[in-house]
This record gives C-alpha cells, sequence and structure tokens, in this order.
C-alpha cells in the first residue's frame, strides 16, 4: 500500500474501536509506516518508540548500500542477504519503486506534543548507530 492508503487503512481501524490517539511504536522497516502515519495523522499519536529505526537518516547512501549491494561477511548479514535484501518482492521493490526520500523520518518534524523514545543497538547491519546515536542527541 501507498503512505496514505496504509495510514487511512489505520485510521479506519481506530475510528472503528474507538482509538482517539494511540502509542505507536516501529522497529527497523516498522519505522517507515510509523513515520507515514505521523506526517499523515500526527493528531491521532501521543507517542512515538522507534527501535533501532531504518527510517531516520536513510538519506545516508551507506542504508542502501549496506542493505541491497555490501557483500555479506558476517551470519546476520547473509541472513539479512538471503531472506530480505533478495527476497523477489522486496527486492523488485527497493530497487524499482521505493522513493527513499519519501520514506524518512526526522525528528524536527515531530511535534513538541508527541513524546519520542529511540533504541538503538551498539551494532546494526544497515544502519551507522554513532551516527544515528548523535543525530537524536544533538536533535532535541
Amino acid at each position: 500500500p501507498t503512505p496514505q492508503q496504509f495510514s487511512e487503512k489505520l485510521i479506519h481501524i481506530l475510528d472503528r474501536h474507538n482509538i482517539e490517539r494511540v502509542s505507536l511504536v516501529g522497529h527497523s522497516f516498522g519505522s517507515m509506516t510509523a513515520g507515514w502515519f505521523l506526517r499523515h495523522h500526527p493528531d491521532r499519536i501521543s507517542h512515538l518508540t522507534l527501535i533501532d529505526p531504518v527510517s531516520m537518516l536513510l538519506s545516508f547512501p551507506e542504508v542502501a548500500y549496506s542493505f541491497l549491494y555490501r557483500k555479506p561477511s558476517s551470519v546476520m548479514e547473509w541472513i539479512i542477504h538471503l531472506f530480505a535484501a533478495r527476497e523477489i518482492t522486496i527486492s523488485h521493490t527497493l530497487r524499482r519503486n521505493f522513493w527513499w526520500y519519501n520514506n524518512d523520518l526526522w525528528l524536527e518534524a515531530i511535534p513538541e506534543r508527541i513524546g519520542v523514545v529511540v533504541g538503538i543497538a551498539t551494532h546494526d547491519e544497515i544502519t551507522n548507530p554513532k551516527a544515528l546515536q548523535e543525530y537524536v542527541y544533538n536533535c532535541r
């Protein structure tokens, strides 16, 4: 689904269950879907928790390189390579139908009233944890 379609479906679910605002959690790729909902309906979010958010600093070239092009050298990199990056629908989407700049999430764009927690692993096969930590610490 498009970010707009995803957001509207989530609104439909929330409205059906009379849920006014949510605490949203996004892990890895899920941080992108959280960002989609945040962009379209910030008024419906009370808190945002991002765990190893790939959507932050998505504009860094190393993110695309690490996921799509790097030769695996560890067990975890091989798992990502074989079961995620080379999976036919994921590979096609990310190489042909994914606009990287439309999926980034910047802390500066999050309204002040929304509480934010960012969890960062000390080692990540896709993102640069040190750069992400520096960005988070210098942002708010």
